[in-house]
């Protein structure tokens, strides 16, 4: 065995082998790839505060999807629970603002198309949904906050911002 195929292995062994540990502040840059070429990229933070956790993130995509996300804003207790998203999207042709309330078990969904229109939406989710609009690459924060403590088997559940409910099964 080559010397760089022992450390592949000493490496992999070593992350099948930790625990996941909880949740920390801080911040990350990413790139996004499609089809192994970088086509945008991502800057997320995520912060705790004595009333939950903050996840900030600005993203640029220009792949076979052209996404801008300048602003992103996500806020959830201290168990991961949600409570409020605002989030501006800009797409080719298209400019939204949107804002979620978590209100008990009730999404409060108010997306302003500036110059054009509004739209207002309600859904019933459980308390314990985690936020994800497509393509919001910072929102994935808090999923990976939720897998820590998951296991095989277990259901996530996950507001598709800003339609629909879905779950998620590992």
């Amino acid at each position: 065995m080559t010397p760089r195929a022992m450390a592949a292995v000493a490496l992999a062994w070593g992350l099948v082998g930790a625990e996941a540990e909880a949740q920390t502040p801080g911040s990350a840059s990413f790139r996004v790839s499609q089809r192994g070429e970088v086509i945008g990229s991502a800057d997320v933070s995520v912060e705790r505060s004595p009333d939950g956790w903050r996840i900030t993130s600005r993203s640029v995509i220009e792949g076979r999807v052209q996404l801008s996300v300048p602003h992103f804003d996500t806020q959830y207790d201290q168990d991961w629970r949600p409570m409020s998203l605002t989030m501006e999207v800009i797409s080719p042709g298209e400019h939204a603002i949107v804002h979620v309330a978590m209100v008990g078990t009730v999404t409060r969904t108010d997306i302003v198309v500036p110059n054009k229109e509004v739209f207002f939406g309600a859904n019933d989710v459980p308390r314990d949904t985690i936020f994800l609009p497509d393509y919001v690459f910072g929102a994935w924060e808090a999923l990976a906050a939720r897998l820590q403590a998951a296991m095989p088997g277990d259901e996530i559940s996950v507001f598709a911002v800003p339609e629909r409910e879905a779950k998620a099964t590992l």
